[in-house]
């Protein structure tokens, strides 16, 4: 799904340069006949193209876009870019040592991860690389790796490493049980089946689960005494049961869920939110979502767009 996920983000890249090259409304026809996935739509987006793009482009362009399966535009793209056929161990590594220009960080997670699954998993010295990584979500998945796989090779890499970067990499592998939801990698996956979130790419997934938090919170009759209407939390519930009220308005919530209605019901005086059994939660604060949002118009096009169909259809 990674891959599908970076597939679609380089066909998106590939659109916006085309329509910085050509007329814009004429590659919006092109891509609209392009994703009707019809062999009529194909077809005639290609004759479209063949009408203005330059001539030197075509021979790479076309094959990307006609109807054959992926092998197929491999075989033809080969004349023009060879690769070398890969193995599965190979294949993984070249996607977790790919540059960061051309690759992003879930899709070079789940490679990592996908390590950890391979028998007799060679650790190489890319892998190990990425224990330095000043991306916490890669720096901790690769730790986990490295020590699961090869405890020697880590504890030898560990020396050179930065203490809490250690100390982080040591806790985050002990994590078991609950505890695991406190992993980055955890996080990410969580929200992904989040029906508000299931449009959202994976680059703009990620910045948004480097700032949720884990908390276990016991059974209580209002869970939002703990807040005014200006410190209420993001909440997404992992595992438990929880009821939202307001007035005549009743809700229950069980896992996997995010519990948005606390932001759109007012007055907020008059909400509670009853926890009845000891439950696990995610959140956010107020600021940070609003920050997240504002440094990602895309994510927060989607969101505004799920929770108003939500709403509508409440």
């Amino acid at each position: 799904n990674a891959l599908i996920e970076e597939n679609k983000e380089n066909y998106e890249l590939l659109f916006h340069f085309l329509a910085l090259a050509y007329d814009s409304q004429s590659i919006q026809l092109v891509r609209e006949n392009l994703e009707s996935e019809t062999a009529e739509g194909i077809g005639f987006a290609i004759e479209l193209l063949d009408l203005f793009v330059a001539e030197e482009i075509k021979p790479l362009l076309f094959p990307i876009f006609e109807d054959t399966t992926p092998l197929e535009k491999i075989k033809i793209l080969q004349n023009h870019f060879p690769i070398k056929l890969q193995d599965t161990e190979e294949l993984i590594n070249s996607i977790i040592n790919r540059d960061p220009n051309f690759i992003n960080r879930w899709t070079r997670v789940c490679a990592i991860q996908l390590t950890r699954t391979i028998e007799n998993y060679k650790v190489n010295n890319g892998m190990l690389a990425h224990l330095f990584n000043s991306d916490k979500l890669i720096r901790e998945t690769a730790g986990i790796a490295v020590k699961n796989i090869d405890d020697s090779a880590f504890s030898i890499t560990c020396k050179r490493m930065d203490s809490d970067h250690k100390q982080q990499i040591d806790e985050a592998y002990l994590y078991a049980d609950d505890n695991k939801y406190k992993l980055l990698y955890e996080k990410n996956n969580f929200l992904k089946k989040l029906k508000q979130f299931k449009n959202v790419p994976d680059r703009n997934l990620t910045k948004l689960a480097d700032f949720i938090k884990f908390n276990i919170i016991e059974k209580t009759d209002n869970l939002l005494s703990r807040y005014t209407e200006d410190t209420i939390e993001y909440l997404f519930l992992i595992k438990g049961k929880v009821i939202i009220e307001s007035g005549t308005y009743s809700k229950t919530y069980n896992n996997s869920v995010f519990v948005n209605e606390i932001h759109t019901l007012l007055p907020f005086s008059e909400i509670k939110l009853k926890i009845t059994e000891d439950s696990l939660f995610y959140s956010i604060t107020k600021d940070d979502f609003d920050f997240i949002l504002f440094s990602n118009p895309e994510l927060a096009k989607i969101m505004m767009q799920e929770i108003s169909l939500e709403e509508e259809f409440a």
